[in-house]
């Protein structure tokens, strides 16, 4: 009678150590994993700290040595030195970790290249300051430049390095993973194998009558179900926890055949358990092992050992969801998404089919996540997870890559299929309100598709693909799909824009730009009377007369700020032009200001004083500014458009529709007119989206008492709807293009 109470022991202390084991072993692989992505993600958040405040500073000083901007000098100085901190103070931090030796030797690569440039940088401002301004532009372009090159270089390398530790971090959970589960099927096993040992003892002591009591005492103390039948296989005992595992009572599974009372659905897989269907239709993860019970030479039945697996597996599953899975958004991480692309492309060797690969930033997420907190930039990366993944179809894979980016892979899809798909998910963006305590956004995204073409490229090139040509689309303006393209053309466009930094400074230098006028139309006069407002637009001309459009030079220009510059340019020779005989025949003038410019404290008295030295008439001046430019320094712009309407100038918001602004900030703006956005006017004749949207921006304007104006105006249908919609003003090459300032009568 001891044996059985020693086996139950034994089995029952097992099962207290396997469920011991699994928790702390889980616990312990899950506190692992946190910590050393806390260290990893402490390492690559200071190295690419370091990597922006070295590539910030550089340009910084490209940017005082080529500004001519001498009001701002002292900022960029100012800025210049807080860069240098934020490097400094980051590599201080970085050395303090535990750090391997190739991080190292990095480390001291960058302190060298540090040790050599300091001094140039230092000796270049200084030339700056004393007015050397070409030999300070030599040094920075000779000698500066090459060495901060070399800094980025090696603080690449660093940044790449520390991505490897976190792959090779993957890696290791999942391998501890791996153990933790066959540590777990290990000893449960060993519990199964003593349970039946120990059943058959006790089934065999039940053929004696006077072992019968003490055999059925043993077995409802037993924590593994144990199923006893006999030689038809018909149940003739189930202990306690069989019952608890089938939902049947003893009364219920007596005299019946043991697959009604067990009924187990094979792995769909092997070395996975089997599905145990209780009286509840619930599945339950079982694994089970059967033994035959012989007596007097003769089989006398079967003994049934079963074990509940779904714990166990349940903590599998949870470390394999943690490892693959962004936690805040519940979609795949960047490494699952890695993975997934690269299975795909494995397959397709064998069944070729055409495949793209999307990459999706936010734009303006920065303004939610600085103004209303980091709660309200997550709630909105979950709301826009959960939008995004009900535009893809079943085969498709979204996941988060990290911060406001998310990627894509689309799966058996053409690039024409891809982009309708990558517009659903703009029109998607460009529809969704989120409203935080109160105040609404909206946002925008920028999508760069990649093709693949080449299925024994690696995971990574194709999403740095489609990542290039997301960071074109925001090139171009933001709000628009652009497909990955390895043309020469683009790729030496991204590697001259700094030279495009050094023409526009000599197009200023040399007095190389031009103005533009485009005319603008009152509407509800049929035919339209001679115009009396106009647009003014700028050009700039290169070196062999060549007209440059300002969508080339106008990204570098406000990359390396620039653009107040320009702007200055254009109000002096704007206002010049106003007051002189033809341009005091115009009611309106409209001049676009940057929002560079408006942030400026002192353009309101350059204004003031360009108005005086021309004589123009401040009444016939519009200033237009967009909805990002008004958005990214609200209280400067709405200080700035108060002083200027004082004054007795006009103001517009231009490219209303696209930007993050709502209707609520109108008022608050000070606004007399209110241009719609040209993209809603370009396709409201065929898509009754955009033309709701150009009508309600149209019936809001007037609500609040602005005249509504429409620009792209460039077919008859277009300018009939705006007419009948009781649209203000029009413009566009419909009613006439833009054309020389000086041929404007």
């Amino acid at each position: 009678m001891a044996l059985p109470a020693i086996g139950f022991a034994v089995v029952i202390g097992l099962m207290l150590i396997l469920v011991a084991t699994t928790v702390w072993h889980g616990e312990w692989v899950v506190g692992q994993m946190q910590s050393a992505v806390a260290e990893h993600s402490k390492k690559l958040g200071l190295a690419n700290t370091m990597f922006s405040a070295a590539r910030e500073r550089s340009f910084n000083a490209v940017t005082m040595v080529l500004s001519p901007d001498q009001d701002g000098l002292e900022d960029l100085i100012n800025r210049h030195y807080m860069l240098g901190s934020q490097y400094m103070a980051a590599r201080e931090q970085l050395l303090a970790m535990p750090l391997n030796a190739e991080e190292r030797r990095l480390i001291d690569e960058q302190f060298r290249v540090v040790r050599v440039t300091h001094p140039l940088l230092t000796q270049a401002l200084d030339l700056f300051l004393m007015g050397e301004i070409k030999p300070a532009r030599e040094l920075l372009i000779q000698r500066i430049i090459p060495s901060q090159n070399q800094l980025l270089e090696i603080l690449s390398q660093q940044a790449n390095l520390q991505h490897a530790a976190m792959q090779s971090l993957l890696v290791q959970v999942e391998a501890s993973q791996r153990e933790h589960e066959r540590l777990a099927i290990g000893m449960g096993m060993l519990a199964l194998v003593l349970a039946v040992v120990v059943a058959i003892y006790i089934t065999r002591r039940l053929a004696h009558a006077a072992d019968q009591v003490f055999a059925k005492t043993t077995l409802e103390t037993v924590t593994e179900a144990v199923v006893v039948t006999d030689d038809r296989q018909v149940v003739r005992y189930i202990n306690p926890a069989a019952e608890r595992l089938t939902g049947l009572s003893l009364d219920q599974a007596n005299a019946r055949p043991v697959a009604e009372v067990l009924k187990l659905t094979p792995p769909a897989q092997p070395g996975y358990p089997f599905k145990l269907i209780n009286r509840l239709g619930q599945m339950v993860d079982v694994e089970y092992a059967v033994s035959d019970i012989h007596g007097d030479d003769r089989h006398l039945g079967a003994v049934w050992v079963l074990h509940d697996v779904t714990y166990t597996l349940s903590i599998a599953s949870q470390l394999a969801y943690q490892a693959s899975h962004d936690p805040l958004t519940g979609l795949p991480n960047r490494r699952a998404f890695e993975l997934a692309l690269e299975e795909t492309l494995k397959t397709n060797r064998n069944q070729p089919q055409p495949h793209v690969v999307g990459f999706l930033d936010l734009d303006m997420f920065k303004i939610v996540n600085d103004s209303c907190g980091h709660a309200a930039g997550d709630e909105l990366l979950k709301q826009i997870g959960r939008l995004f993944q009900d535009k893809m179809r079943t085969s498709d894979l979204l996941a988060r890559l990290g911060g406001d980016e998310f990627g894509f892979l689309l799966r058996g899809c053409g690039i024409d299929d891809a982009r309708k798909v990558a517009d659903s998910l703009l029109a998607a963006v460009r529809d969704y309100r989120f409203s935080w305590d109160g105040r609404p956004f909206t946002l925008g995204a920028s999508i760069g598709l990649s093709e693949i073409k080449d299925f024994a490229a690696p995971p990574e090139a194709l999403i740095e693909q489609a990542d290039s040509a997301c960071y074109a689309a925001k090139d171009r303006g933001r709000n628009q799909v652009c497909v990955y393209s390895a043309s020469e053309a683009e790729e030496r466009g991204r590697r001259d824009e700094m030279e495009w930094a050094n023409r526009i400074q000599r197009a200023l230098d040399e007095d190389r730009f031009v103005l533009y006028g485009q005319p603008i139309i009152l509407l509800d006069q049929a035919p339209p009377a001679e115009s009396h407002k106009v647009e003014i637009l700028v050009r700039m001309v290169d070196t062999d007369g060549t007209l440059i459009p300002p969508s080339a030079f106008m990204p570098a220009a406000d990359r390396f700020n620039l653009m107040p510059a320009i702007d200055r340019w254009v109000i002096r020779h704007t206002l010049a032009w106003a007051g002189g005989d033809i341009g005091r025949r115009y009611s309106h003038i409209a001049i676009n200001l940057s929002g560079a410019s408006v942030a400026k404290t002192d353009l309101y008295d350059f204004i003031v004083e360009q108005m005086q030295a021309s004589g123009a008439n401040p009444a016939a001046i519009c200033f237009e500014i967009t909805e990002s430019a008004a958005m990214a320094d609200f209280k400067q712009c709405t200080a700035c458009v108060q002083a200027l309407r004082e004054m007795g100038c006009k103001f517009a918001l231009d490219d209303f529709g696209t930007g993050i602004a709502s209707f609520s900030y109108l008022k608050n703006l000070g606004m007399d007119y209110l241009k719609i956005d040209g993209n809603y006017v370009r396709e409201m004749q065929y898509d009754l989206y955009h033309y709701s949207m150009t009508e309600a921006i149209h019936r809001v304007g007037h609500a609040m008492g602005l005249k509504t104006m429409a620009e792209f105006v460039e077919t008859e249908e277009s300018l009939q709807k705006l007419k009948d919609l009781g649209v203000d003003y029009a413009q566009g090459y419909k009613i006439a293009p833009p054309q020389p300032l000086d041929s404007l009568k």
